[in-house]
């Protein structure tokens, strides 16, 4: 017994002192998506906004303007692949079902949601100003908060088929910045 209690201890001694050195190489620190809150729906079936994400990238009609670009979702984004990624585009095809708020100089938002109802791989886009329909939040420093609501808060048709209705707000930590849009 006294060979077997002193094997046991040098194994326990082992994995003690391993233990700091393997946890960092087992452990994988995912981006932290913030806090969202709210309601999405497409003829009332819901697109869940759990997590948001936050990137900076050129003003798609403003030359030398850097935008932030907040994209909402509703299960949590693999960190490996945002970081790869080269452009704002490439970023957004790792969520299908999407919200996107693009903050533009102004007071201005552009909002794309990409939700099934649409067909697949489609989302209804447009721009959104006004207190009642965007606006940015305080938040700490780094992030990006904003409220999103569709306008005078009640749903509404759009392409003359689908029912459309949002009321959301997030806060947002930065993940990437791009040099290129596409």
């Amino acid at each position: 017994m006294p060979h077997s209690n002193a094997r046991s201890c040098r194994i326990a001694i082992a994995l003690l002192v391993a233990t700091p050195f393997l946890a960092p190489a087992f452990a994988v620190t995912p981006i932290t998506p913030q806090k969202t809150a709210g309601k999405v729906t497409v003829n009332g079936k819901p697109l869940a906004v759990n997590h948001a994400y936050l990137f900076h990238a050129p003003d798609n009609w403003e030359e030398g303007e850097i935008n932030s670009v907040v994209m909402i979702t509703a299960k949590p984004l693999d960190e490996a692949k945002l970081r790869q990624a080269k452009t704002l585009v490439e970023a957004l095809q790792f969520a299908p079902q999407r919200v996107v708020v693009e903050a533009r100089s102004g007071g201005k938002a552009d909002i794309s949601i990409c939700h099934p109802e649409f067909g697949d791989g489609m989302c209804y886009s447009t721009t959104v100003s006004g207190d009642d329909e965007w606006k940015v939040e305080p938040a700490v420093a780094g992030h990006f908060a904003g409220r999103l609501r569709v306008f005078g808060g009640q749903a509404w048709k759009v392409f003359e088929k689908y029912d459309l209705f949002y009321d959301l707000t997030f806060d947002a930590a930065p993940v990437a910045d791009f040099k290129n849009r596409r």
